[in-house]
C-alpha cells in the first residue's frame, strides 16, 4: 500500500509542476505537413469536383474550409479523451488497484460540412 500511496504522490507532483508554467494558450498553429499548392486556383477554375481532401484533427482551420467546401472531411480523433483517459486509467490503478483493459480504444468522428 506504502508503494502505490507514494507512486500516487510521484505522479501528483509531476503532473502539478508540468502544468506550473500553463498560460492557457492553445492557439493552433500550422505545421508544416504534405500541402496542396494553388488551392485557389483550383477553386477559381472550378475543378474541386475533381477532387477530394480527406483531413484529420477538428481544428479552426479544418473547420473553415470544409465548412467552405474545400475539404470534403474530416476525421476527429478525440484528443481531450486520449489525454484524459491515461491519466485517469492510471490513477484507478493506483488509487484503487483496478487494472485496465489492454487496449482502450476512443471514438473516431468522421465530420462532413453537414454535420460540422
Amino acid at each position: 500500500m506504502k508503494k502505490k500511496l507514494s507512486l500516487l504522490v510521484l505522479f501528483a507532483i509531476a503532473l502539478c509542476m508540468g502544468c506550473y508554467d500553463d498560460k492557457g494558450n492553445y492557439d493552433y498553429r500550422e505545421i508544416n505537413q504534405i500541402s496542396i499548392q494553388n488551392i485557389d486556383s483550383l477553386v477559381l477554375c472550378d475543378q474541386m469536383d475533381a477532387m477530394r481532401i480527406f483531413t484529420y484533427d477538428c481544428v479552426p482551420s479544418t473547420k473553415k474550409l470544409l465548412d467552405d467546401g474545400i475539404i470534403t472531411a474530416t476525421i476527429c480523433q478525440q484528443p481531450y479523451k486520449q489525454g484524459y483517459l491515461p491519466v485517469e486509467l492510471l490513477s484507478r490503478y493506483l488509487i484503487e488497484g483496478i487494472s485496465c483493459e489492454e487496449f482502450h480504444y476512443t471514438d473516431i468522428d468522421i465530420r462532413i460540412k453537414e454535420n460540422l
